[in-house]
C-alpha cells in the first residue's frame, strides 16, 4: 500500500496534512476513504488519532492498524451520534467497502466517535466506556455498543 505524498494531499478535498499527527505515514486508501465519508456527511470530521509508532511488545498485547497508517479514530461534528453511526454503515455499504474495513463505534469517548481502518476484511466492535478488564479498555460486540447509544 502507498503512503500519502504531497501530490496525493493536493487531491484531498476536506483534510489537510496538518490535521494528522503523522500525515507522511498515512496510507492513501484510508485518507481517500475518510475524505469521501466527510463529503457524504456534510459535517466536519475531527481526527483524534492516526498513525502511531509500533507498540512495545513488552507492554502492548498486539499491534494496531494505526501502526501501519491504515487506521484513524475520529468524530463527526454537528450531528447526533446515533444518526452518525447509522449513516456510517450506509456510507460503507454504498461505497462498496463494507466488507473490507474495520469499524469501531465508541460512545464512551469524550466525543462519541469511530475507529475506521482498511484491513481488507469486515470487522465490527465497540467500546462504551463501561467495559474494562484488568484496568484496560475491553472492546465489546458492535451490537452491545450500539444498544448503549439508543
Amino acid at each position: 500500500m502507498a503512503k500519502m505524498t504531497a501530490v496525493d494531499w493536493r487531491k484531498v478535498k476536506h483534510f489537510t496534512p496538518g490535521e494528522f499527527n503523522h500525515p507522511e505515514m498515512m496510507e492513501t486508501s484510508i485518507i481517500f476513504l475518510l475524505d469521501t465519508i466527510r463529503e457524504l456527511y456534510h459535517h466536519p470530521i475531527v481526527v483524534m488519532s492516526d498513525y502511531r509508532p509500533p507498540p512495545d511488545p513488552d507492554v502492548d498485547e498486539y499491534p494496531s492498524l494505526h501502526n501501519y497508517g491504515r487506521a484513524v479514530d475520529f468524530y463527526v461534528v454537528g450531528i447526533d451520534y446515533l444518526d452518525a453511526v447509522d449513516l456510517m454503515e450506509g456510507f460503507l455499504n454504498g461505497l462498496g467497502v463494507s466488507n473490507g474495513v474495520g469499524l469501531g463505534i465508541y460512545p464512551g469517548w469524550n466525543h462519541d466517535g469511530f475507529h475506521l481502518d482498511t484491513r481488507g476484511r469486515r470487522s465490527r466492535w465497540g467500546w462504551t466506556g463501561l467495559h474494562y478488564k484488568n484496568g484496560k479498555k475491553k472492546y465489546v460486540d458492535y451490537d452491545v455498543a450500539y444498544r448503549a447509544i439508543r
